[in-house]
């Protein structure tokens, strides 16, 4: 299967090693940090059909399966710990497993940027999708979130909004370097723009995966994008 040389882009993203054409089988990933819309493009898949994991977190449609995998993060961050391996493994075979059992799948965990290189062999024809936002409406809904004690851990060590600004910047620089070292099929999706430019952003979704979108989906996936939907962020 070949790709095209050019970048595609549109008003809503941009689209990176587009296929000649698609194949049956497909894995998507989700990519983009905390508050970015990752959980509003997991349930548009879902909308289309693929699997996004039989234990779906209703809150964010993040995949436990590959959560339990990955964790503790910082065994992946750094190529010298001890569990790197082991946990490289157990993605592998996670990875091994979903591919056998499903035509179109995919998986949402916002960490995978610090594990996808080594596990993108395992995967038959993985599509990546990015999700990128305005880096200050991220970190401001990000610091929000972890003031109401829904980020985790304690008032304590909630952190300041230079901590969180610093972090959102770092996960994109560490997704930026994956995904222009990969030669795989990427789509770059604006959260501002797509918001605003749905059927743009459907028309563009359809392009990318090879597949129809019915005028039922089309309504379905126009719903999760609309402002006031629960996946729209603040």
């Amino acid at each position: 299967m070949g790709a095209t040389g050019e970048a595609c882009i549109s008003d809503v993203g941009i689209r990176h090693n587009q296929p000649d054409r698609q194949t049956t089988q497909q894995c998507v990933i989700v990519l983009g940090p905390g508050r970015s819309g990752t959980s509003m493009m997991s349930a548009i898949l879902g909308q289309l059909g693929y699997n996004m994991g039989r234990r779906l977190d209703p809150a964010n449609h993040e995949d436990q399966d590959f959560l339990e995998a990955s964790r503790p993060i910082s065994a992946l961050r750094k190529k010298a710990h001890p569990e790197r391996a082991q946990r490289l493994e157990t993605i592998r075979q996670l990875v091994r497993r979903r591919d056998r059992e499903h035509e179109h799948w995919g998986w949402k965990d916002p960490m995978s940027a610090f594990y996808l290189d080594a596990v993108l062999p395992e995967i038959g024809n993985p599509l990546i999708i990015a999700l990128f936002r305005d880096v200050v409406a991220t970190t401001v809904s990000r610091y929000k979130l972890s003031r109401t004690g829904l980020g985790g851990g304690s008032r304590r060590d909630m952190p300041s909004m230079d901590t969180v600004l610093g972090k959102v910047l770092a996960y994109q620089q560490r997704m930026i370097n994956l995904l222009v070292d990969v030669p795989h099929p990427q789509y770059w999706v604006s959260y501002e723009k797509a918001t605003r430019n749905r059927e743009i952003f459907i028309d563009d979704l359809q392009v990318f995966l090879g597949r129809p979108i019915s005028m039922a989906q089309r309504q379905a996936i126009s719903g999760l994008i609309a402002p006031g939907n629960r996946h729209a962020l603040s």
